[in-house]
């Protein structure tokens, strides 16, 4: 089962080698949509390492501020062209693993395609450096100890959403139960990613899988 990572970066030579590296311990390949960095990012999924993981590195142009909309727009577009049985959509900060003690992601999804899911629900946790700094280029876990359950929220009205939709976290489905769609309202400190199944859609138990997110939060840590 081909299974294919996704994710676009700017600046983000702290959290990429540890990111790629926790895809390839989960048997997958991945996608790189670089938005311009002008760290050196690009060095470090260029490094052997990753190179027989690496399917294909994309440019998108930096527009001079962050925006959500234009990468999702090229993520779809990668995401159409994959010959890939599932995708997953990931951000350099996050990792991403299943609830079952020794399962790699991909044994998971081959597990689910197998029961016949094809969207994968996750749990979120934030993990915040309050006592211990984020540790680049580390194997292994992080030391920080510090988190908070994410819940997501309901899309504002203007979204194009129907009253009453559930959301989950989708980051992980089977082309093409799905389409990534962005809010056109978003607070700048947390832009989400709202994901709308289309007909024919099952979503995995919430409890199958878990993302988790590492990012410096200096705001929360003065508090």
């Amino acid at each position: 089962m081909n299974v294919t990572a996704v994710l676009a970066i700017r600046n983000e030579e702290a959290y990429l080698a540890n990111c790629l590296r926790d895809l390839i311990s989960n048997g997958l390949d991945f996608v790189v949509i670089d938005n311009d960095s002008t760290d050196s990012s690009a060095q470090i999924y260029g490094r052997s390492e990753f190179a027989a993981h690496l399917v294909r590195v994309c440019r998108l142009p930096f527009s001079g501020a962050f925006s959500l909309s234009e990468q999702l727009q090229r993520k779809m577009e990668i995401i159409e062209a994959l010959n890939s049985d599932w995708v997953v959509h990931v951000d350099a900060d996050e990792i991403m693993h299943s609830y079952r003690e020794g399962e790699v992601l991909r044994e998971a999804l081959s597990r689910l395609d197998a029961e016949g899911w094809n969207v994968v629900n996750f749990d979120e946790f934030v993990f915040l450096p309050i006592e211990r700094e984020y540790q680049p280029e580390m194997c292994g876990r992080q030391p920080i100890s510090y988190y908070y359950f994410f819940q997501p929220s309901s899309p504002p009205p203007d979204a194009g959403v129907e009253e009453g939709r559930r959301f989950f976290i989708c980051r992980v489905w089977r082309p093409p139960s799905s389409r990534l769609q962005s809010s056109s309202r978003a607070r700048a400190f947390r832009l989400e990613a709202l994901y709308r199944a289309q007909p024919g859609t099952r979503v995995s138990q919430v409890r199958d899988a878990q993302l988790c997110r590492g990012r410096r939060c200096p705001w929360l840590a003065r508090q």
